[in-house]
């Protein structure tokens, strides 16, 4: 959808080409550029909340949206200046459509994550390769790479042991949540604490 349509009438009029300008004032750009809003469509991908992940949680998208409708989803957009931050009178609205993920995704990280413990186990670590659960994630993301998307990830503990993912080599904190290069990021409830 052309954001121009989003404009109110004057907001257009300013900004339309070849329009009158003689009555142009600074004033009134202002005025007609007050109160801009735009929206943002960020998909929810349930993993491992089909009876396959820890625990065996059952959780339909209907249900798991009433936790995303507690959150606030009007935005207004910050500028960072060291010297005098301020606010822009943009405001972002969010819309979250929740959804779930195929089946196989779950299998697939559950089967990866054991596999990366076991080698861990044998370095006596619970620290695991980000890129052993990024690497499947991110090819379910690139089929449909549309929208902003957050994966939600359930899986299967093996044996109950914690671990977290370390984010490589250069970095001493590891983690349960990540951000791709694309569009999508991901955070693991199963992982940690350890």
């Amino acid at each position: 959808r052309d954001t121009f349509e989003l404009l109110t009438r004057p907001q257009q009029q300013l900004w339309r080409s070849g329009s009158e300008r003689s009555n142009f004032s600074f004033a009134s750009a202002l005025s007609a550029l007050e109160g801009l809003h735009s929206t943002l469509s960020v998909d929810i991908k349930l993993v491992g909340f089909d009876s396959d992940g820890n625990y065996g949680l059952n959780v339909g998208e209907y249900e798991f949206s009433h936790y995303l409708d507690a959150l606030r989803n009007i935005y207004t957009t910050n500028v960072l200046d060291e010297d005098r931050p301020d606010q822009l009178s943009l405001e972002t609205k969010v819309y979250f459509n929740v959804v779930k993920a195929p089946g196989r995704l779950a299998a697939d990280i559950s089967r990866a994550i054991g596999t990366e413990l076991w080698a861990a186990s044998l370095k006596h670590s619970s620290v695991i390769p980000v890129s052993s659960v990024d690497s499947l994630v991110k090819a379910d993301f690139d089929a449909a790479p549309f929208t902003y998307t957050i994966y939600v990830l359930n899986p299967t503990r093996p044996s109950d042991q914690d671990y977290l993912y370390a984010y490589g080599e250069e970095t001493p904190c590891p983690g349960a949540l990540f951000q791709g290069k694309d569009r999508y990021a991901w955070i693991d409830l199963t992982a940690g604490p350890v």
